[in-house]
């Protein structure tokens, strides 16, 4: 496995990381608990070492299965995980960015995963205007004061979000789709620009 600097945050993590949106068996289909905690244990043991989730993903379900899975040997993996999006249908996404939400949202995260500490927290997918225009950034820095977070990310909607989320704010990591079909990251500068 080949490891690097993941952004700002000094942290060494595997090229190649374990996304466990599916894990949580809302996504597509159905998941054994032991077949989840299998398929992350074995990419563990091949080297992956960073692990990304959300306390959406199965309503938390992949946050249990990651904390059950490494509870152990928690200080050998890098887990990044997202709060701030509510559960929805369709195409309407309800968010809340609000200091009181994300506190609990980081406690119940931080119970799922059976921490006392989430490597990397990120805002899920809030729009640029709620960035400006609340204390969410001033929230998760605050909770990092506090050590219940050790750096502070963003998800975002779109490439062109995140290279003014480069730009206008101080985060550390920035999470965008990249793949074969979704190929805006390379196409507007946003990897160079990173």
């Amino acid at each position: 496995m080949k490891y690097r600097i993941l952004g700002k945050t000094g942290m060494s993590v595997s090229e190649i990381g374990f996304g466990t949106w599916g894990l949580g068996g809302d996504a597509y289909g159905p998941v054994d608990d032991k077949e989840a905690s299998d398929a992350l244990q074995l990419a563990f043991e091949k080297g992956v070492n960073f692990f990304d989730t959300s306390d959406l993903y199965g309503a938390g379900k992949s946050e249990e299965i990651l904390g059950k899975t490494f509870k152990k040997i928690r200080d050998q993996v890098i887990i990044a995980t997202k709060g701030g999006m509510l559960p929805h249908t369709g195409l309407s996404m309800p968010q809340d960015f609000t200091e009181k939400h994300l506190r609990q949202a980081l406690e119940n995260s931080l119970k799922r995963l059976q921490t006392d500490y989430i490597d990397i927290y990120q805002l899920h997918n809030p729009s640029l205007d709620i960035i400006e225009n609340s204390n969410a950034i001033q929230t998760l820095e605050k909770l990092k004061r506090e050590g219940k977070i050790i750096e502070i990310g963003i998800s975002v909607r779109s490439p062109d979000d995140a290279v003014i989320a480069l730009e206008k704010f101080n985060f550390s990591v920035i999470q965008v789709n990249f793949n074969m079909i979704d190929q805006r990251a390379l196409d507007n500068g946003l990897f160079n620009l990173a």
